[in-house]
């Protein structure tokens, strides 16, 4: 019988990046890119809430008389927007929690344990936690306060589609 201690930490030929792609390099590149991508995401998602959020009274009524459907469709978005702050936020969560997990998993190929030393984890918590903070919140959120409207326009029919997936059970 194995020792309990041994399934703890696989051997380095079972690691994630060799079972996944076979080669370590591509492994951190697929990573990387990976964790670039969400963080594009999150900072769209981070805009929206803000721009979404902070359009006045004249800007609504605009998009309420435009003949343009987006524009639209943001009034019908903020209809409920309770459902679409839920939506965001639940959207949010779930791309940063993805850069988190993944950022681990890359830590774990990068230092060859599951047991890293506390700095390793420090370094990385810290630099994940600056790139959420950073690019996936404060830039997006101020590009977007500045461009409300267009950038609420260019993504209400992602959001009309994302509320009835990502959204709360209806009734709750």
């Amino acid at each position: 019988m194995e020792n309990p201690s041994s399934l703890d930490e696989p051997p380095s030929q079972y690691l994630l990046a060799d079972i996944l792609t076979g080669d370590p390099t591509q492994f951190y590149w697929i990573g990387f890119t990976s964790i670039a991508v969400l963080l594009v995401m999150s900072g769209i998602i981070s805009a929206s809430e803000v721009a979404f959020f902070s359009l006045k009274g004249d800007d609504l009524e605009r998009c309420r008389e435009s003949d343009d459907p987006r524009k639209r469709g943001i009034v019908e978005l903020l209809k409920n927007p309770r459902l679409l702050l839920a939506t965001i936020l639940v959207m949010n969560n779930f791309v940063n929690v993805a850069i988190v997990t993944l950022a681990t998993f890359i830590m774990w190929e990068m230092v060859g344990t599951r047991e890293p030393t506390e700095m390793v984890v420090g370094i990385v918590t810290f630099v994940v936690t600056f790139a959420i903070t950073f690019f996936g919140e404060i830039v997006p959120k101020v590009y977007a306060t500045q461009r409300n409207v267009s950038f609420a326009r260019m993504l209400s029919s992602a959001w009309s589609v994302l509320k009835s997936f990502a959204g709360p059970l209806p009734g709750h």
